[in-house]
């Protein structure tokens, strides 16, 4: 008998895609365009987008498509699999399914949605239909030791505690937004970070707290990057979710961030 599994809602994940390739793609408040040659590379692109977002965060993620005046509410998992997404929020599991397929931006190769390199031309991000280029990094999770949640009571939020390398220390309860002048975000709390040498973005990073009590950084596009500091230090692909250990530090060009939960 097959288990269902529930796919959390968080990070919200929604794409459109137009009759001429074009279309969007918005994780948690931040939108980017997209575009691909036919439908079908727009398509295929939007789901190695949450393929990607699936493999930071290790688990699946929901993908709700707004094509031809319908909505088509997906889960995606890591591994490349695609399912309808149940009203439940529910899917089965993927034994014996097939990963999502598409063809390389660069050869045109027929190969899974979870690939990150095309074996055979070498370009990464081979289904990319973005604007970060053949330049994009690979998508990496933050070391998060065994993957145990943080213990906290299931009607409590755990406040975040934020420790800077140039101000006092900031606690926010659940979800905020760093930066040196950030408007509040998508619900997120705008908190104000003193950057010395002016390399702190304005909006710069999104720290947010899931369903299962995890840390979660998400790089806002900021203009000189962020850095988490683990051995080795590992630089965020922007607006994709990393799962972090509370108590790692985080360097936002010329600041040093840590990040703790307080659990109620």
């Amino acid at each position: 008998m097959s288990t269902a599994e529930r796919v959390p809602d968080w990070p919200r994940i929604l794409a459109t895609v137009q009759f001429d390739g074009t279309g969007t793609v918005r994780v948690n408040g931040i939108e980017r365009a997209c575009a691909a040659e036919s439908v079908e590379g727009l398509r295929t692109g939007i789901i190695a987008r949450a393929v990607a977002i699936a493999t930071a965060l290790g688990r699946p993620v929901q993908l709700h498509v707004t094509e031809g005046g319908a909505v088509w509410p997906l889960a995606v998992r890591p591994n490349g699999v695609v399912h309808a997404l149940s009203a439940s929020a529910t899917v089965p599991t993927d034994n014996g399914l097939s990963p999502a397929e598409g063809r390389c931006r660069g050869c045109r190769r027929l190969q899974s949605v979870a690939e990150l390199r095309c074996a055979r031309c070498g370009v990464s991000d081979p289904h990319a239909v973005g604007h970060e280029g053949d330049g994009a990094t690979e998508p990496t999770v933050a070391p998060t030791g065994s993957g145990a949640a943080a213990p906290y009571k299931a009607n409590h939020t755990p406040a975040l505690r934020l420790k800077f390398s140039s101000q006092p220390t900031v606690t926010v309860a659940g979800r905020a937004v760093l930066g040196r002048r950030p408007a509040a975000l998508d619900g997120r709390l705008g908190v104000a970070v003193v950057s010395p040498e002016q390399m702190v973005s304005r909006t710069h990073v999104l720290v947010d707290v899931d369903a299962a009590g995890r840390v979660l950084i998400t790089d806002h596009h900021s203009g000189n990057g962020t850095r988490v500091l683990t051995t080795p230090p590992i630089d965020l692909r922007a607006g994709v979710p990393y799962a972090i250990e509370p108590g790692t530090s985080i360097q936002l060009g010329d600041v040093t961030c840590t990040i703790d939960l307080e659990i109620p």
